[in-house]
């Protein structure tokens, strides 16, 4: 058990020179944040370091320290002091952290995202259309890999996953979708009113007589067209997660009996 921990306590202090090392790097004009990230992920996927855990704290501080005064022996470990732009700087840490530890399991074949990282590196570099750094790139492509409650990960990014994270995103359709129920919404209250709160009374709707059989029709052609476009969106969602998951499996022929 102490030879684990003291394995343990040396990853961890290794870690912590390294970004100390990087962070001097980048004091020096060099792109050292995606080598970070690459550390970062290694850790989470060897268990030195967990998602939630403070040590990302003292990783980024340790990675400024370098930066600012030029010392790999920096040993700033107050994780309290941290500043609103620090906070934004260890949350983008923490999703390598995440996809590490979600493609380390069984489940996603104990990929090593630290590997994703690195054959993402030349395909987000030459994305076409790609914005931000190499760094806010592979950001994209750790949530990507995280996923969300909806649309869980089931594989380690494929090259073409990558690609997709990191292009521009077609917006019509998310667009067309968010504009569409805003709308619905606001023909629901013009129609049928809102319910009092505890900060305003109850207000009438407008759905009766002459222009109020107008905005029923209006409102139910407009319902039934975000009925069908939520279907399109589900339907498509669906085939997609059905292809994610035939692509984890071979089929292995029978074979024949002699």
């Amino acid at each position: 058990m102490t030879t684990t921990t003291n394995a343990a306590d040396t990853a961890l202090k290794t870690l912590l020179a390294n970004a100390g090392k990087l962070g001097e790097a980048e004091g020096k004009g060099i792109n050292a944040r995606p080598a970070l990230a690459i550390a970062v992920a290694e850790a989470s996927h060897d268990g030195t370091i967990a998602p939630d855990s403070d040590d990302l704290k003292v990783i980024w501080q340790r990675f400024v320290a370098g930066k600012t005064n030029g010392s790999t022996t920096a040993t700033t470990t107050n994780t309290d002091g941290a500043t609103a732009s620090d906070d934004v700087q260890i949350s983008k840490l923490r999703s390598f952290a995440k996809a590490a530890h979600v493609t380390r399991t069984p489940a996603m074949g104990g990929v090593n995202f630290a590997d994703v990282l690195k054959r993402a590196l030349p395909l987000v570099n030459t994305a076409a259309g790609a914005k931000g750094s190499t760094y806010d790139r592979l950001i994209q492509v750790a949530r990507a890999q995280v996923g969300t409650k909806d649309n869980p990960p089931t594989r380690a990014l494929t090259d073409n996953d990558i690609l997709a994270a990191v292009s521009p995103k077609d917006k019509d359709e998310k667009d067309e979708l968010a504009t569409l129920k805003a709308i619905v919404q606001s023909m629901d209250k013009l129609i049928n009113g809102t319910k009092a709160t505890d900060k305003s009374p109850a207000k009438p709707g407008y759905g009766t007589g002459p222009r109020g059989e107008a905005y029923v029709k209006a409102g139910q052609l407009l319902a039934a067209a975000l009925a069908e476009l939520e279907d399109e969106k589900a339907t498509l969602e669906l085939i997609a997660k059905r292809q994610a998951v035939q692509g984890r499996f071979t089929l292995i022929p029978a074979q024949p009996k002699h």
